[in-house]
């Protein structure tokens, strides 16, 4: 059974891989995802 997700849930799991993704040499994508996850859901 599925629970419920929420934008709390969705940031803390899109910021998790970027900082894996950083540890492992991709210095460019922290930042960019958490914006655009945002400005996605903004709309």
């Amino acid at each position: 059974m599925m629970g419920n997700i929420d934008i709390h849930y969705l940031i803390s799991t899109i910021s998790a891989i970027g900082r894996t993704l950083y540890r492992l040499g991709r210095k460019d994508v922290i930042g960019e995802r958490i914006n655009t996850l945002m400005k996605e859901l903004m709309k």
